[in-house]
């Protein structure tokens, strides 16, 4: 007759395969949260800050910088407006920006977008300066977008409600 190995080898396979079963669960649960939901100025001021520190335009890289400004302005607009897409060519966001009404001088968000594209795509030259000032620039958008928005949140706040007549 078998000894009592047998029920011990059976016992913690049993037991393997319910730590398994809980691991598992449990990792699907906890993947399944959604993450919390970033405020889109917040992650963009986030971004610029990250982008500053990394000094791109004094190690060189001045074409890049510009870039990646432009491409964080981006994103914040098509976070903030969802028919601007961070997809659109610098034509298509000028056609995007006159039909919205993005609280910008256009003019400021055109001239930009097509600076950047000529960095972009043809390798065009820039200073040190230039590059810090395009970046700055990009920033400066998104801190008028976002002071334009939160102005309209508090004139919609602040507008009177109709209520029933009593």
């Amino acid at each position: 007759p078998p000894g009592s190995l047998w029920k011990i080898l059976l016992l913690s396979a049993v037991l393997a395969a319910a730590f398994a079963w809980f691991w598992r669960r449990r990792r699907s649960r906890r993947a399944a949260a959604p993450p919390p939901e970033v405020d889109p100025f917040v992650d963009a001021a986030a971004s610029f800050e990250a982008l500053d520190a990394l000094g791109l335009p004094a190690a060189g890289a001045r074409g890049r910088h510009v870039v990646a400004s432009v491409d964080l302005l981006r994103g914040y607009l098509a976070r903030r407006f969802p028919e601007m897409r961070e997809s659109l060519t610098a034509e298509e966001m000028e056609r995007a920006v006159a039909a919205s009404d993005l609280p910008v001088l256009p003019q400021r968000l055109n001239a930009l977008l097509r600076r950047e594209s000529s960095l972009r795509f043809a390798r065009a030259g820039i200073s040190a300066d230039e590059a810090l000032a395009l970046g700055k620039e990009s920033q400066a958008i998104v801190r008028d977008i976002q002071a334009a928005y939160e102005a309209r949140v508090r004139a919609m706040d602040r507008r009177p409600r109709r209520g029933r007549r009593q």
